[in-house]
């Protein structure tokens, strides 16, 4: 959960920021959002390219081992295809949606190093993420 906002430098480019919740940490992204058709349009497809939070570990270790919670973000890349679906004769209400595909992230080697310090195998997540979320244009 969270929110975005962007700048539009015209009707093709968008630079964009974000902030919000992974459950267990804050996260944020900046990114740059490329569409294909004008502002005027009800359905504006786009392609995307964020840098932030693209991961958590959350690590509740039993006590018997010694080891530590640990509740970490992670950093990385991550590219989106998607659109924006605007509504009524004045287009200032509408849908977002993308589905990302995280291209690197910190967590992967952490995960890794945590394992040979003796934590439980940690379950990998799927590199595909899913957003939607409303949008009004001011």
């Amino acid at each position: 959960m969270g929110f975005n906002g962007d700048y539009n430098f015209n009707d093709d480019i968008a630079v964009s920021g974000s902030i919000g919740s992974f459950s267990y940490v804050g996260g944020y992204e900046l990114g740059v959002k490329y569409y294909f058709l004008a502002f005027d349009k009800h359905f504006r497809p786009k392609l995307s390219v964020w840098y932030g939070v693209n991961g958590i570990v959350h690590a509740t270790p039993p006590e018997t081992t010694g080891l530590p919670r640990i509740t970490e973000a992670h950093q990385g890349f991550t590219v989106g295809v998607g659109g924006e679906l605007m509504f009524g004769s004045r287009r200032r209400h509408g849908v977002d949606f993308d589905i990302l595909y995280i291209v690197y992230t910190t967590q992967t080697k952490r995960l890794e190093e945590l394992e040979s310090q003796g934590y439980p195998e940690f379950v990998r997540s799927t590199p595909i993420l899913f957003s939607l979320g409303y949008r009004y244009a001011f």
